[in-house]
């Protein structure tokens, strides 16, 4: 049976060498920052055609961007994570649709509202500043952000 374990930000931790012949790609043979579901998804165009159809490439896409959602929310300063992010949201359209229309649907006034831009990374996401002993704890609300 196939089987890969998936860690936080979707890396890829570990699979079988039933995984790396009929899922996706041998993942033991891409770069280590490569080895991440969320990237493979969006950004590596042989993965799309792994899909029976359109519709179920999507459903993958929305459960990805949702794993990246939860994973967000405790981990804010994880530079790893907002470095995917940015370079997902700057390289894929796919990613950046799906991230824009998910937020409209859940915002009180829909569609209209306007979109943030925000300052920082590629996300519209404004990394928090590491608290020093002069610097007070800033904090993000996940409704600021766009993935």
């Amino acid at each position: 049976m196939p089987a890969y374990v998936v860690g936080r930000r979707l890396d890829l931790l570990g699979s079988n060498r039933l995984a790396r012949a009929a899922l996706f790609t041998d993942f033991d043979a891409l770069p280590a920052q490569r080895r991440n579901v969320a990237w493979l998804h969006f950004l590596d165009q042989g993965v799309r055609g792994l899909y029976p159809d359109a519709e179920a490439w999507a459903e993958t896409a929305r459960d990805a961007v949702a794993a990246l959602r939860v994973d967000l929310g405790p981990h804010l300063c994880d530079d790893r994570l907002c470095d995917l992010l940015g370079e997902l949201s700057v390289r894929s359209a796919d990613f950046r649709q799906g991230s824009q229309s998910r937020a409209a649907r859940a915002s009180p006034a829909g569609a209209a509202a306007p979109q943030r831009s925000g300052v920082g990374n590629a996300t519209g996401l404004r990394r928090p500043e590491r608290p020093t002993a002069r610097t007070p704890k800033k904090t993000l609300s996940l409704e600021s952000a766009r993935v």
